[in-house]
Protein backbone atom coordinates (compact mmCIF):
# COMPACT_ATOMS: atom_id res chain seq x y z
CA UNK A 1 0.00 0.00 0.00
CA UNK A 2 1.29 3.48 -0.78
CA UNK A 3 0.33 7.10 -0.94
CA UNK A 4 1.93 9.38 -3.48
CA UNK A 5 1.74 13.02 -2.48
CA UNK A 6 2.97 14.48 -5.75
CA UNK A 7 6.31 13.37 -7.17
CA UNK A 8 8.32 14.62 -4.19
CA UNK A 9 7.14 12.32 -1.38
CA UNK A 10 6.23 8.63 -1.44
CA UNK A 11 4.80 7.09 1.72
CA UNK A 12 4.66 3.30 2.01
CA UNK A 13 4.22 0.99 4.96
CA UNK A 14 7.74 -0.38 4.40
CA UNK A 15 9.56 2.90 3.69
CA UNK A 16 9.28 6.55 2.71
CA UNK A 17 11.16 8.46 0.05
CA UNK A 18 11.54 12.19 -0.27
CA UNK A 19 13.16 14.22 -3.01
CA UNK A 20 15.51 16.66 -1.33
CA UNK A 21 16.45 19.79 -3.24
CA UNK A 22 19.13 20.79 -0.75
CA UNK A 23 21.07 17.77 0.54
CA UNK A 24 21.45 17.80 4.35
CA UNK A 25 24.62 19.29 5.82
CA UNK A 26 25.19 16.06 7.73
CA UNK A 27 24.80 13.16 5.33
CA UNK A 28 23.44 9.81 6.48
CA UNK A 29 25.96 7.01 7.02
CA UNK A 30 24.96 5.41 3.72
CA UNK A 31 25.11 7.43 0.49
CA UNK A 32 24.76 5.76 -2.91
CA UNK A 33 25.52 7.32 -6.30
CA UNK A 34 23.87 5.89 -9.41
CA UNK A 35 25.07 4.75 -11.82
CA UNK A 36 28.01 3.35 -9.90
CA UNK A 37 30.57 4.22 -12.58
CA UNK A 38 29.72 7.89 -12.86
CA UNK A 39 32.81 10.12 -12.82
CA UNK A 40 31.15 12.96 -10.96
CA UNK A 41 27.67 13.93 -9.87
CA UNK A 42 26.64 16.82 -12.03
CA UNK A 43 24.29 19.63 -11.27
CA UNK A 44 20.67 18.60 -11.47
CA UNK A 45 21.11 15.07 -10.14
CA UNK A 46 18.09 13.73 -8.26
CA UNK A 47 18.70 13.41 -4.49
CA UNK A 48 16.32 11.03 -2.71
CA UNK A 49 16.30 10.45 1.04
CA UNK A 50 15.10 6.91 1.72
CA UNK A 51 13.87 5.97 5.18
CA UNK A 52 13.21 2.21 5.54
CA UNK A 53 10.87 1.34 8.42
CA UNK A 54 13.36 -1.11 9.96
CA UNK A 55 16.80 0.21 8.93
CA UNK A 56 18.92 3.34 8.88
CA UNK A 57 18.06 5.99 6.28
CA UNK A 58 20.20 6.43 3.20
CA UNK A 59 20.61 9.02 0.47
CA UNK A 60 20.44 8.07 -3.20
CA UNK A 61 21.98 10.41 -5.77
CA UNK A 62 20.74 9.62 -9.28
CA UNK A 63 22.63 11.05 -12.27
CA UNK A 64 20.65 13.41 -14.47
CA UNK A 65 19.84 12.15 -17.93
CA UNK A 66 18.68 15.24 -19.81
CA UNK A 67 18.25 18.79 -18.58
CA UNK A 68 14.88 19.23 -20.26
CA UNK A 69 11.33 19.94 -19.17
CA UNK A 70 10.18 17.34 -21.74
CA UNK A 71 11.47 14.38 -19.72
CA UNK A 72 10.32 12.98 -16.40
CA UNK A 73 11.85 13.40 -12.95
CA UNK A 74 10.31 11.83 -9.84
CA UNK A 75 9.96 8.81 -7.59
CA UNK A 76 7.33 6.19 -8.46
CA UNK A 77 6.11 3.11 -6.57
CA UNK A 78 6.13 -0.39 -8.05
CA UNK A 79 4.04 -3.47 -7.25
CA UNK A 80 6.90 -4.81 -5.12
CA UNK A 81 6.61 -3.52 -1.53
CA UNK A 82 10.36 -2.73 -1.26
CA UNK A 83 11.06 -1.30 -4.72
CA UNK A 84 10.56 2.05 -6.38
CA UNK A 85 11.65 3.68 -9.63
CA UNK A 86 13.61 6.92 -9.49
CA UNK A 87 13.61 8.92 -12.73
CA UNK A 88 16.19 11.70 -13.07
CA UNK A 89 15.91 13.76 -16.22
CA UNK A 90 14.58 10.76 -18.15
CA UNK A 91 17.05 8.18 -16.79
CA UNK A 92 15.23 5.41 -14.90
CA UNK A 93 16.59 3.44 -11.94
CA UNK A 94 14.84 0.43 -10.35
CA UNK A 95 15.77 0.56 -6.66
CA UNK A 96 15.40 -2.02 -3.89
CA UNK A 97 15.18 -0.12 -0.60
CA UNK A 98 16.83 -2.98 1.33
CA UNK A 99 19.69 -3.46 -1.15
CA UNK A 100 20.36 -0.16 -2.93
CA UNK A 101 23.69 -1.47 -4.24
CA UNK A 102 21.63 -3.76 -6.53
CA UNK A 103 19.94 -0.81 -8.28
CA UNK A 104 19.26 -1.48 -11.95
CA UNK A 105 19.66 1.23 -14.60
CA UNK A 106 16.72 0.95 -17.01
CA UNK A 107 18.09 0.97 -20.54
CA UNK A 108 15.05 2.50 -22.26
CA UNK A 109 15.39 6.27 -22.15
CA UNK A 110 14.46 9.04 -21.93
CA UNK A 111 11.42 8.33 -19.75
CA UNK A 112 8.80 10.94 -20.58
CA UNK A 113 5.70 9.50 -18.89
CA UNK A 114 4.66 7.13 -16.12
CA UNK A 115 1.30 5.40 -15.77
CA UNK A 116 -0.05 3.09 -13.09
CA UNK A 117 -1.97 -0.04 -14.06
CA UNK A 118 -4.10 -1.70 -11.38
CA UNK A 119 -4.86 -4.94 -13.21
CA UNK A 120 -2.23 -6.22 -13.66
CA UNK A 121 -0.41 -4.13 -11.05
CA UNK A 122 2.36 -2.44 -13.03
CA UNK A 123 4.23 0.81 -13.40
CA UNK A 124 4.38 1.71 -17.10
CA UNK A 125 7.27 3.92 -18.21
CA UNK A 126 7.01 5.48 -21.65
CA UNK A 127 9.81 6.87 -23.80
CA UNK A 128 9.31 8.60 -27.16
CA UNK A 129 9.14 5.17 -28.83
CA UNK A 130 8.57 2.32 -26.35
CA UNK A 131 6.85 1.37 -23.10
CA UNK A 132 8.41 -0.70 -20.31
CA UNK A 133 6.33 -2.46 -17.64
CA UNK A 134 7.68 -2.86 -14.11
CA UNK A 135 5.82 -5.42 -11.99
CA UNK A 136 6.51 -7.17 -8.69
CA UNK A 137 9.37 -9.20 -10.16
CA UNK A 138 11.09 -6.26 -11.91
CA UNK A 139 11.07 -5.46 -15.62
CA UNK A 140 8.21 -7.52 -17.07
CA UNK A 141 8.53 -6.47 -20.72
CA UNK A 142 9.47 -3.67 -23.09
CA UNK A 143 7.53 -3.15 -26.29
CA UNK A 144 8.98 -3.06 -29.75
CA UNK A 145 9.03 0.54 -31.06
CA UNK A 146 5.47 1.90 -31.15
CA UNK A 147 6.38 5.16 -32.84
CA UNK A 148 9.12 6.75 -34.88
CA UNK A 149 9.12 9.71 -32.49
CA UNK A 150 6.48 10.38 -29.87
CA UNK A 151 3.65 8.58 -28.12
CA UNK A 152 0.41 10.36 -27.32
CA UNK A 153 -3.05 9.81 -25.85
CA UNK A 154 -1.86 6.94 -23.63
CA UNK A 155 -4.63 5.33 -21.59
CA UNK A 156 -5.38 2.00 -19.96
CA UNK A 157 -8.55 0.21 -21.00
CA UNK A 158 -9.64 -3.42 -20.60
CA UNK A 159 -6.23 -4.88 -19.80
CA UNK A 160 -4.55 -2.96 -22.61
CA UNK A 161 -2.49 0.19 -22.98
CA UNK A 162 -3.90 2.19 -25.88
CA UNK A 163 -2.30 5.14 -27.60
CA UNK A 164 -1.11 6.79 -30.77
CA UNK A 165 2.36 6.79 -32.29
CA UNK A 166 3.71 8.68 -35.27
CA UNK A 167 4.92 6.49 -38.17
CA UNK A 168 7.72 8.08 -40.23
CA UNK A 169 7.24 5.81 -43.26
CA UNK A 170 3.60 6.76 -43.78
CA UNK A 171 4.04 10.22 -42.22
CA UNK A 172 0.90 9.67 -40.15
CA UNK A 173 -0.33 8.85 -36.67
CA UNK A 174 -1.12 5.20 -36.01
CA UNK A 175 -3.15 3.79 -33.11
CA UNK A 176 -1.77 0.86 -31.12
CA UNK A 177 -2.77 -1.47 -28.30
CA UNK A 178 -0.42 -3.28 -25.91
CA UNK A 179 -1.49 -6.35 -23.91
CA UNK A 180 -0.51 -5.50 -20.33
CA UNK A 181 0.16 -9.15 -19.42
CA UNK A 182 2.52 -9.97 -22.29
CA UNK A 183 3.61 -6.67 -23.86
CA UNK A 184 2.36 -7.91 -27.24
CA UNK A 185 1.58 -5.03 -29.60
CA UNK A 186 -1.31 -4.70 -32.02
CA UNK A 187 -1.06 -1.83 -34.51
CA UNK A 188 -4.33 -0.47 -35.86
Amino acid sequence: MYEQTGQNLLLRTEYTTEIVHDPPLILPARVYVFPKRVEEVERGALHVMVRPASAEPWLGIFALGYASSHVLTGVFPTAHPWRFVAVSGGYGYLVDVREPERTVFLKEEPVVTALKSDAPEQLLLGTHRTVTAIDESGVAWTTAPLSSEGLSELRISGGELCGIGWDAVSDSDRAFRVDLLTGAVVLN
